[in-house]
């Protein structure tokens, strides 16, 4: 009888400790606290990919998805929008451009990095992606094309603020 009662109690115990383990997994949140670099700016953190990145702080919140791999902000003043995300594959640069319909006005491929933006129906769209072999993280920029001169700050801000946790 006493041998039953402490498998019973090994038995709680070790299933509260997993409960511990993997809820704390569940449990990270990311963070989005204001800028230290830029005024007008808030500084996201991803928990689940660890990358960072600064979006402007009139951007809000409009979807988080299940996996925590990102989230999609948007600015409904100036109709922009900008989708962070990361995933545990390479997306490549040629496919990237292979797959593109529209026109692209800018595109260009470094070690660990690339940039493509191209002009769809009206709006720009403005896309950097971090990659090593086995994962990547980057964002996708849309804005009207009326407010390019406007944005080309803001896209270099935010472009120069993203960084994988392979870059920390």
């Amino acid at each position: 009888m006493r041998k039953f009662y402490i498998m019973r109690q090994v038995s709680r115990f070790l299933f509260c400790l997993i409960l511990l383990v993997v809820g704390s997994g569940i449990a990270q949140a990311d963070s989005l606290l204001p800028s230290t670099r830029g005024e007008g700016y808030m500084h996201y953190t991803n928990s689940r990919f660890d990358y960072s990145i600064e979006i402007p702080s009139s951007f809000v919140l409009i979807f988080k998805p299940d996996n925590a791999d990102g989230a999609i902000f948007k600015d409904n003043t100036f109709n922009r929008k900008i989708r962070l995300y990361a995933t545990y594959f390479n997306t490549a640069y040629e496919e990237q451009l292979k797959n593109l319909h529209s026109k692209v006005i800018y595109s260009d491929l470094q070690a660990d990095f690339y940039v493509i933006s191209w002009i769809d129906q009206g709006t720009i769209y403005y896309k950097k992606v971090y990659f090593t072999k086995e994962e990547s993280a980057g964002f996708i920029l849309e804005y009207p094309v009326g407010q390019k001169e406007m944005m080309d700050e803001v896209v270099s801000h935010i472009a120069e603020t993203l960084t994988p946790r392979w870059k920390k």
